[in-house]
């Protein structure tokens, strides 16, 4: 039997199945409205796609509920064939959906992957932790010796430009900037509050491209850093109610960065990470210009790479949403997937 192709236009969806030691990766065919193939998982897997769309890679941990091992899976995404399965002890785990903490060089040629564990022989403890990016390189197919310290970052997003790596830390409100080649950071960036809604200011998300950074507070605060010059060079208050905030993560920019994407949800709803709305921001006039509703409450958001739709997973409905970037209006969902989808990401 002829091997399996990748649509022209597909999305990966991951499944974490709740939080399950057995989860998979969906992959949608948008042409057709169906599940074009199934990868099965271990728990709490992560995705990135290769600029190129030939390549998936899958963050994964193995366990029996007693013992576990980290890896990462490569995949051909022309034969769904495993080209390789290496270990990556120590991938920094975030329970049930989680927000991803790997994320690919914009020539494909890096996987950063954030990684954490106690000092020396220490027990892993509050006191005692230690976080630090890996480095994969995708031709070797290898970890590669250096490694990007990240003092007291807490969970971290890497954000790749095309100048340092910029890596957003959750843990000490900041963002940080890497030269890739040595694994130096060179500039820490703090990102400042204003009113407190969960606590003052907390950065919630942040999105890199067309030579910008942006990072998003809690309290609808948008600052935008040159990665460069590892400065901010401005920013805006979204006015946002006290009874809203910006959930973890919820953050895109458009491939083109003339429009962010933030999520936002209530402060009474919090605790569950979701967004019933997007907010649309102009990054040329700085100002909201409209706000899009999915037909179902947002966990995790991403945008085509032609800049058209945005695609957003709803684990609560078991459901993927298509918004028509040129309308504002939701125009296909693939409902009924079953498990819980938390990550749509698109592929070519």
């Amino acid at each position: 039997m002829a091997a399996a192709t990748t649509p022209p236009t597909c999305l990966y969806v991951v499944d974490p199945a709740g939080g399950d030691a057995a989860s998979r990766v969906l992959v949608l065919d948008l042409i057709t409205g169906t599940v074009f193939h199934t990868i099965g998982t271990a728990y709490n897997p992560q995705i990135a796609i290769s600029p190129d769309g030939r390549r998936l890679y899958i963050g994964e941990t193995e366990t029996d509920g007693r013992t576990s091992s980290d890896w990462l899976r490569v995949v051909d995404t022309a034969t769904w064939a495993q080209v390789a399965k290496v270990p990556a002890p120590s991938r920094l785990l975030y329970k049930i959906w989680g927000t991803p903490s790997m994320a690919l060089s914009p020539d494909g040629t890096r996987l950063h992957v954030q990684k954490y564990g106690a000092r020396g022989t220490g027990q892993l403890g509050p006191g005692n932790v230690f976080y630090w990016l890996d480095v994969f390189d995708t031709a070797a197919n290898v970890f590669l010796p250096q490694q990007i310290a990240l003092p007291g970052c807490g969970y971290g997003l890497p954000l790749p430009t095309s100048g340092p790596l910029a890596v957003l830390c959750y843990g000490t409100n900041d963002l940080r900037l890497a030269q890739p080649a040595t694994g130096r950071v060179v500039a820490q960036v703090a990102i400042p509050g204003a009113q407190p809604v969960i606590r003052p200011g907390w950065v919630a998300g942040a999105a890199a491209g067309a030579g910008r950074l942006y990072a998003v507070t809690d309290n609808g605060q948008v600052l935008m850093v040159d990665p460069v010059r590892g400065a901010r060079t401005a920013g805006i208050d979204l006015g946002m109610p006290r009874s809203q905030m910006v959930p973890l993560g919820r953050v895109a920019l458009a491939p083109d960065g003339r429009h962010l994407y933030v999520g936002v949800g209530t402060v009474e709803e919090r605790s569950h990470g979701m967004a019933s709305e997007i907010w649309e921001i102009d990054t040329r006039k700085w100002q909201r210009t409209r706000v899009l509703r999915p037909t179902a409450p947002i966990f995790q958001f991403s945008i085509g790479q032609d800049g058209q739709q945005l695609f957003a997973a709803s684990p609560w409905q078991g459901s993927v949403h298509i918004v028509d970037l040129a309308s504002g209006q939701e125009t296909d969902s693939f409902r009924d997937l079953g498990g819980t989808p938390a990550w749509a990401v698109p592929g070519l």
